[in-house]
């Protein structure tokens, strides 16, 4: 198993997943309308800044799953090495995850998706990846580790399959 794994984009799911961001864009646009009052002539203005807000998050992710659906690169890399991925930002921005450095790798549900978790040992290495922002987000103090999640929701697989393979890398690599 010294092979490398890449895990490409399904267009399948990646359309599906950008056919409901439109559909919820389109939602969000009517409740925008209707709350300026063009069809009742009221203005609801928490509702109007609110669904407008909204709107404007959501047409950002539009555009950029819109530019990402042309990219034919592999989502994610399993090798002797480590792993790396870039299927969600705090991934993306962390870069390769070693084996030596994975203390646990666990399967989470969050909302209607299963992720792949990696618990990682706090090394200097990895002080200056990641922005404040994410550095917040992905370092737990209590137990002095970060956790970086996988998504399965874009890639060829499902997120079992994908734990499985990180599992029997990094249990065949990781003292190495």
């Amino acid at each position: 198993m010294t092979r490398q794994i890449e895990i490409f984009r399904d267009s399948r799911k990646s359309r599906s997943l950008f056919i409901k961001t439109t559909a919820l864009c389109v939602i969000l646009a009517a409740t925008a309308v209707y709350s300026v009052g063009v069809f009742d002539h009221v203005v609801k203005i928490k509702l109007a800044v609110v669904s407008c807000a909204l709107l404007l998050i959501m047409l950002f992710m539009l555009v950029g799953s819109l530019r990402r659906l042309k990219d034919k690169s592999a989502l994610v890399r399993i090798n002797a090495k480590g792993i790396s991925g870039t299927t969600t930002p705090l991934s993306k921005a962390f870069g390769e995850i070693e084996w030596g450095d994975v203390v646990d790798i666990q399967l989470q549900k969050v909302s209607g998706d299963t992720l792949v978790a990696f618990v990682i040992q706090d090394h200097p290495k990895y002080e200056k990846r990641l922005s404040k922002s994410f550095r917040s987000m992905a370092f737990k103090k209590e137990t002095n580790h970060y956790v970086i999640m996988f998504t399965a929701s874009e890639i060829e697989t499902d997120a079992d399959t994908l734990f499985d393979q990180a599992q029997q890398y990094w249990k065949m690599h990781a003292a190495g």
